[in-house]
């Protein structure tokens, strides 16, 4: 053990220990739990709304509107849904739900800042699995600024909700995907509602105003009304209906009421609650209210719930993340102790220590410059918004009027006068045309005459009618403006909506009395975000310059460390030829960054020009254009070997650049059919270039040179994808898109006239190696080559199903993330990592590996791929993403160079001859390439058991491979 642990050599147990950290990573994450909640097996119910039941089982909405949680009558835990998603990157807050025989709905909202961006339902199945949207809302502009969708209900299979409206509520009702509606004239309806119930027939409208009005066939009633004898103290706020008996919460004198129509009168069914929402039980007439401390259920089953034991399901999953949380730690350890003894044991040259040396020095730099200033900039603009909350807010206090604070004192003074005129000072102080005040609220606030509860009656947006009662905290702070009549701060301010940044002025009164306080802020969470976004711009700036130093301090290096070496063996073999490997480096180096600027936007740039093919195929029609660019360059692999030998590598090149300098040009041309021309230019430039040079490689006899070449050729590659993403990246992100098309066109025009003169010499100079002849009799014919067991096996079997993992790095990467918000830079780091990564390890891990491994290689690479795509369909996020790239990367250094030796040297390869049967391995491993943005395109958004069952098919294939040839494969060393 002693010797294992101190080793400086890689064992097989680091490769094993490598996946059992990998796997460990995986699970943990899939299961992950907060910190808070891993040792305990219960639940609190925080920040509730509203409770139903229904067949004795109860379902509450609370923490903040973010998660409803099902429990039994024992309070045990069935099930939870927290930040529901329809799409896997919104969060969407929970309004209301419905729970039906077969199904439980939940009525959602998506904020953009304090504005609406959606408004949808969406089907469950009673274990809390999510189904589909039944109906959504997308809203743009500045006038949704509170949700619209009230009463939910179910009536003879058929979903109902009521929507309200600029002057009317429209009654939804639908059933097998029909939407019918019915339209109810009820002016000011989207401010004024404050509650809406559904009941067979009858439509139960409260407004804010203290009124209750019943809709049924065409006639109006009004069935309560704050105007009633002993009500006018009243503040109605939400209400349930059953069998026609209406209940209401009182917000002001903390109760819950039923209705007396008949008598004009309320009797108080529950006293001192502080529960925004009462329900009828299902089973019985009980009550629930949900209050701050917990559920209370009042009647023939009296009940309390302040907290919820977890299910089974939870604790297993919870005692999992424990298990493998320990083992992780322990794995890690034992991880970075090899790795740190593996690397002490590197001997580094110049050409690899250098670059390291000025990335480190240069990001401890930049780390700290960029840190302070980082903090500098959020300190002055945290100043800034402070600076602007405390002027708009002084602006509102000095346009109110003394006696519009004063009028208002009930609920029937909702849309007075007075009321409106507070509404327009406030909506005079926050344009919502500029961005900054869609983060932001206005409240007027005051106490009552005793001075022992505070209250707000107008509220910017509406949401609220003319009193809501305050907490502890802002009562304070109310109080405080009153007694001294200074601005008061708060940095977290806290409710069910999420905490602010607020500041509360006074309103005084003629004598300079102050008799309320204008509370504005700015949602914390979103002035966060804005900065936490503007820092990590800097960061990914930095990390961006950072990367472009070390691939180009690595690549010229590099070259000069080649440049010596080839004199070296020039000197020593006087008068023979020496190959040049610095030119064939430099050569891939400039094709794949011309050829790889527009990788990081690519998809995304075809996807946003499908506009005619939208639905659900606009992602398959998307990546077709990738799929003909890619196929291409498998086609250029049959037919160079022959245009090499009649032409010559220079003519090849350059007529290469013309094409591919054409298909940029075409591709300016903002049109899918333009791209699909641009992308065929492009394919044949590229494939002709690419596949010309690896071809000349092959006719080198010697083994060792030709494994150096070929590794050189594949880590050059990289680097040039490296650099040409993030090239690319930069000018995408500064300029636009279309310039980095036209940057690339002249990139080609320079290589036409320049790499030219370097093809034509290093042409000269291979052919001097070159002793074979090429006549057709000697070879055998291609399809019988194709088609031989071990050939088609590998091509089938292991080199399609391992290069189909290009298309998730290179098309389902950048189109994932920039649907869940990051840019063509953030990308070109994301796609950076994983070529870095392999351009790291490199030769030593290749040579480990066919050691070690021998030709049981080939299948640890397909399963590293495996196991990262697994590991981002365990977290489908940005650490899924990097993790997934940064084993994607090691498999990328030693997969490709291992398939091409294990393949040139079988005994077929051999007999039909490498330089041919070079550009058969081209042509089928494009076919493979070609076919993997298809696939991904249909992965995009597709469920665990789709992307499982396509991992167990890419199993399956190199499986059955090893099954096939089992006998012929090779040990390691």
């Amino acid at each position: 053990m002693k010797d294992y642990l101190f080793s400086h050599k890689t064992r097989k147990a680091d490769i094993l220990l490598m996946f059992v950290v990998g796997l460990l990573l995986m699970i943990c994450l899939h299961f992950r739990v907060p910190i808070a909640e891993v040792f305990s097996k219960t639940r609190e119910i925080s920040l509730g709304y509203i409770t139903r039941e229904y067949k004795g089982l109860y379902y509450v909405i609370d923490n903040g509107h973010s998660r409803i949680m099902c429990f039994d009558s024992d309070g045990k835990e069935r099930y939870s849904i927290v930040d529901p998603s329809d799409n896997g990157s919104s969060v969407l807050y929970i309004d209301d739900c419905l729970i039906t025989d077969e199904n439980l709905y939940l009525s959602v909202s998506e904020w953009d800042g304090m504005l609406l961006a959606r408004e949808l339902v969406m089907k469950y199945d009673l274990d809390g699995n999510y189904i589909e949207n039944v109906t959504q809302n997308i809203y743009d502009g500045y006038q949704n600024n509170k949700h619209s969708f009230y009463g939910l209900t179910e009536d003879q299979g058929a979903l109902m909700f009521g929507e309200c409206m600029a002057d009317s509520v429209l009654i939804h009702r639908i059933k097998d995907g029909t939407d019918e509606e019915k339209r109810i004239p009820y002016p000011d309806a989207f401010d004024s509602v404050s509650d809406l119930v559904i009941e067979r027939d009858a439509i139960f409208i409260m407004d804010k105003n203290g009124q209750i009005n019943r809709f049924e066939k065409n006639t109006s009633d009004l069935i309560y009304t704050t105007e009633w004898e002993n009500e006018e103290d009243r503040i109605p706020y939400c209400m349930d209906v059953k069998n026609g008996e209406v209940y209401f919460t009182d917000i002001r004198n903390l109760e819950a009421v039923r209705i007396n129509g008949e008598d004009q009168k309320t009797r108080v069914m529950i006293e001192g609650t502080d529960s925004q929402t009462v329900t009828v039980c299902s089973e019985n007439d009980d009550l629930l209210v949900t209050n701050s401390d917990g559920i209370q259920r009042i009647g023939e089953n009296e009940a309390q719930f302040t907290e919820i034991r977890k299910s089974d399901a939870d604790l297993v999953r919870q005692y999992v993340f424990l298990g493998c949380s320990v083992l992780l730690f322990l794995a890690g350890i034992l991880f970075v102790l090899r790795l740190f003894m593996d690397v002490s044991g590197l001997r580094f040259n110049t050409a690899k220590s250098a670059p390291f040396t000025i990335v480190i020095v240069g990001a401890v730099i930049l780390a700290v410059l960029s840190t302070t200033l980082l903090n500098a900039f959020r300190d002055s603009y945290m100043d800034k918004i402070r600076e602007q909350l405390r002027a708009t807010a002084l602006i509102v206090s000095e346009s109110i009027d003394e006696a519009d604070v004063s009028n208002i004192k009930k609920a029937s003074d909702f849309n007075s006068e007075s009321y409106l005129n507070l509404i327009d000072r406030m909506e005079s102080a926050f344009p919502m045309n500029v961005d900054f005040y869609r983060t932001a609220y206005c409240n007027i606030l005051k106490l009552s005459e005793d001075r022992q509860t505070g209250y707000g009656i107008a509220y910017l947006d509406q949401s609220i009618g003319v009193y809501f009662p305050l907490d502890e905290v802002e009562y304070d702070e109310v109080r405080e403006v009153y007694d001294t009549g200074n601005a008061v701060w708060n940095d977290a301010v806290a409710d069910v909506t999420g905490t602010y940044l607020s500041v509360k002025v006074p309103v005084y009164s003629s004598d300079r009395n102050v008799i309320g306080a204008v509370a504005v802020g700015a949602d914390t969470y979103v002035v966060s975000d804005m900065i936490q976004q503007m820092q990590k711009d800097v960061l990914f700036s930095i990390v961006i310059i950072l990367l472009l130093l070390w691939v180009m301090t690595s690549e010229g290096l590099s070259f000069f460390y080649l440049i010596s070496r080839y004199r070296e063996k020039k000197m020593k073999k006087s008068g023979n030829a020496v190959v040049p490997v610095h030119l064939i480096r430099l050569l891939i180096v400039l094709v794949f960054t011309a050829f790889n600027m527009v990788s990081s936007f690519l998809p995304v740039y075809i996807l946003k020009r499908c506009e005619l093919f939208a639905g659900s195929y606009a992602g398959l029609i998307a990546s077709l254009p990738l799929t003909v660019n890619i196929f291409v360059m498998g086609i250029m692999s049959l037919v160079s070997a022959k245009l090499v030998r009649r032409f010559g590598i220079k003519k090849i090149f350059m007529f290469s650049c013309l094409f591919a300098m054409a298909g940029n040009l075409t591709m300016l041309i903002p049109n899918y059919f333009t791209m699909v021309l641009g992308l065929l230019l492009d394919g044949i430039g590229v494939g002709l270039i690419s596949n010309s040079i690896y071809i000349m490689l092959t006719y080198l006899n010697d083994k060792q040179v030709r494994n150096e070449c070929l590794n050189n050729y594949n880590s050059a590659s990289l680097s040039g994808i490296n650099m040409g993403m993030l090239f690319g990246g930069i000018i995408a992100t500064t300029l636009a898109q279309k310039y980095v098309f036209v940057f690339v066109a002249m990139t080609w025009l320079s290589l036409f006239f320049f790499a030219g003169f370097l093809a034509g010499k290093l042409q000269d100079i291979i052919a001097s190696d070159e002793n074979a002849e090429f006549t057709a009799d000697a070879r055998q014919n291609v399809s019988g080559f194709i088609f031989h067991k071990t050939i088609l096996s590998f091509f089938v079997l292991i080199q399609n199903p391992y290069i189909i993992f290009n298309s998730f790095v290179f098309y389902f990467v950048p189109v994932f993330a920039e649907s869940i918000g990051y840019n063509e830079t953030v990308i070109s780091v994301l796609l950076v990592l994983y070529s870095e990564v392999a351009v790291l390890l490199g030769s030593r891990v290749w040579d480990k590996t066919e050691k070690a491994f021998g030709d049981y290689a080939i299948y640890l690479a397909i399963g590293l791929n495996v196991v990262a795509f697994a590991i981002f369909a365990a977290q489908p996020e940005l650490i899924g993403i990097i993790i997934a790239l940064i084993v994607m990367g090691i498999s990328a250094s030693f997969g490709k160079p291992t398939h091409q030796s294990f393949f040139l040297r079988q005994k077929p390869t051999v007999e039909f001859g490498q330089d041919n049967a070079i550009g058969v391995y081209n042509f089928t491993e494009n076919i493979g390439e070609s076919l993997g943005p298809v696939i991904f395109s249909r992965l995009l958004g597709a469920g665990g058991v789709t992307n499982m069952s396509f991992l167990a098919c890419i199993s399956g294939l190199g499986l059955l491979h090893y099954i096939i040839n089992r006998k012929e494969l090779g040990h390691g060393k």
